[in-house]
């Protein structure tokens, strides 16, 4: 574990960081399906944050689609 400011929350001290990927959850209604995108950026969050915020650890693959513009910016920084 990495240790230094929590991009989520913004802690300064946290020694538990972990690397990545936040995760933006809809619900199902009636009307729409529900939908899980993927943010594409890398961020490191304390155990606060993953406690209570939809996320996947770096190098764990959903089985979800992939928006175009996440594969665009992947494909850009080398990921």
């Amino acid at each position: 574990m990495e240790s230094g400011p929590c991009d989520s929350c913004g802690e300064v001290d946290c020694d538990d960081l972990v690397a990545l990927h936040r995760l933006y959850v809809t619900p199902a209604a009636w009307d729409a399906e529900g939908s899980v995108t993927r943010v594409a950026d890398v961020e490191r969050w304390c155990a606060a944050c993953r406690a209570n915020y939809p996320h996947v650890p770096v190098g764990v693959e959903l089985d979800i689609e992939t928006p175009a513009t996440e594969t665009a910016e992947a494909e850009t920084d080398g990921s």
